[in-house]
């Protein structure tokens, strides 16, 4: 028999079995890059953990004063970056004082970037010094975050951005020690980190203290969530999106999600229709 003639004497299930390894690839890439291209807003579930850091940042009282530390890499930014830019989103849309630091080198760029593309004079009408301020990198590590909490202004002489006297700010009046703020944030993505914070602020000051981390650091996290040091922490690229819908931010995160969906369901297709393929053609095998 001819190879043609026996292909012709297979059935559909058999033929779809042996279909050209080129064309699932071809599916795949269909699944990605359609909904990157055009979005179609999959709905997902939302996490207790996410609505807890949500809760924490929308319960601020007006002129609560927050720290929203970069603590990450350039290399964290596809995991964390997202949730940076929302977290500084949400806390611009409150009436309350943000005050940005880095405790890693690339922090400070990253923070200055997010400050730039969301505008805040512009969009949220809060100004610079008054509303928010970006007072830098500290070099010191965990040496630093200790220092920034005995004495604000010997960790941070200038602010970042115009390198001013840190006090000449009318934000930085009545603000000393850590005693003066009302909850940290620090999204981070290695040391200097959470331990740090924990020993250095929390600790000592009971400040309260919620965090946005990378996926695989959520075993190390968790002691501090269950012991009630980190109040609530968001984890990777999935609680970055659940977020982005809570602050009603579409971003980076919420537009991945969609593709991360689409692929999902293209590979529970390709099993269900392989097993129902394998049934079909078992016992034509076995003859």
């Amino acid at each position: 028999m001819s190879g043609t003639e026996e292909k012709a004497g297979k059935g559909f299930w058999e033929r779809l079995q042996e279909i050209d390894s080129r064309i699932i690839y071809l599916l795949l890439w269909i699944v990605i890059l359609w909904p990157l291209i055009t979005p179609i807003g999959l709905p997902i579930s939302i996490s207790t953990g996410t609505r807890e850091y949500y809760r924490i940042i929308e319960d601020l009282k007006p002129g609560s004063r927050v720290i929203l530390s970069y603590d990450l890499s350039f290399a964290g930014l596809p995991e964390l970056g997202p949730m940076t830019i929302a977290t500084l989103h949400h806390l611009l849309s409150k009436d309350v004082k943000v005050y940005i630091c880095a405790f890693w080198d690339s922090g400070a760029d990253i923070a200055a970037d997010n400050i730039k593309a969301l505008d805040p004079e512009k969009n949220y009408g809060k100004v610079y010094g008054k509303d928010y301020i970006h007072m830098g990198y500290n070099p010191m590590r965990e040496v630093g975050m200790a220092q920034f909490a005995s004495d604000v202004y010997k960790a941070f002489p200038v602010d970042y951005i115009y390198k001013k006297p840190l006090e000449t700010y009318e934000i930085m009046k009545g603000v000393q020690t850590a005693k003066d703020f009302d909850l940290l944030i620090s999204v981070q993505s290695g040391t200097p980190g959470n331990p740090e914070w924990v020993r250095q602020w929390i600790t000592p000051y009971g400040t309260k203290y919620i965090i946005g981390i990378l996926g695989v650091s959520v075993p190390e996290v968790a002691p501090y969530y269950n012991a009630g040091q980190v109040k609530a922490f968001l984890s990777g690229l999935r609680s970055a999106a659940e977020y982005e819908l809570l602050v009603g931010r579409r971003g980076a995160a919420l537009a991945q999600q969609d593709p991360l969906s689409t692929t999902h369901i293209l590979v529970i297709l390709f099993v269900v229709v392989g097993n129902i393929g394998y049934l079909f053609t078992r016992g034509r095998r076995g003859r």
